[in-house]
């Protein structure tokens, strides 16, 4: 007699608690030890098996920690040590003006010094909103002026 060794995705879910979705999703994202028998996803007991040993086990290093260093290449970062906004902004624009699109560097930062004399101007509709952006920076609230409208209308 076969005992079994082979699982469904049906038995699968049961034996871990979660629903035949999960188990599917995971089997397609290669997440889980599975293999195709046809067109039919099977497991075998004993990779389920120690694949939730090695996933609930306490003393194993957490491998999905993420490194920075993974995430960004240090040609993709810019330090800046500038004492003022200004100074700060034009030396952003002068890193973007590498940019293939960029055709005018002066004509960048002018518009980026514009776009931010507009946001803190007192009274101008398009004053930064700290209803929505916590600290007024990112962004634009179209209404009067949000000293006297503190939810404004979007209108």
């Amino acid at each position: 007699m076969i005992d079994d060794d082979i699982l469904t995705i049906e038995e699968v879910a049961k034996y871990l608690r979660v629903s035949e979705r999960t188990v599917y999703d995971w089997a397609q994202k290669a997440e889980i030890p599975a293999g195709k028998i046809g067109t039919v996803w099977r497991f075998k007991k004993s990779d389920i098996e120690n694949w939730v040993n090695d996933r609930l086990s306490t003393n194993k290093p957490d491998n999905h920690s993420i490194q920075i260093g993974n995430i960004l290449s240090p040609d993709r970062i810019l330090f800046l040590d500038y004492s003022t906004k200004r100074d700060a902004i034009l030396a952003l624009a002068d890193n973007l003006a590498n940019a293939p699109q960029i055709k005018n560097r002066q004509e960048l930062a002018a518009e980026i010094l514009k776009r931010e004399d507009l946001r803190y101007r007192p009274g101008n509709r398009y004053s930064p909103c700290p209803a929505v952006f916590g600290d007024g920076f990112g962004g634009f609230c179209r209404h009067q002026s949000y000293r006297y409208n503190r939810f404004p209308d979007f209108g």
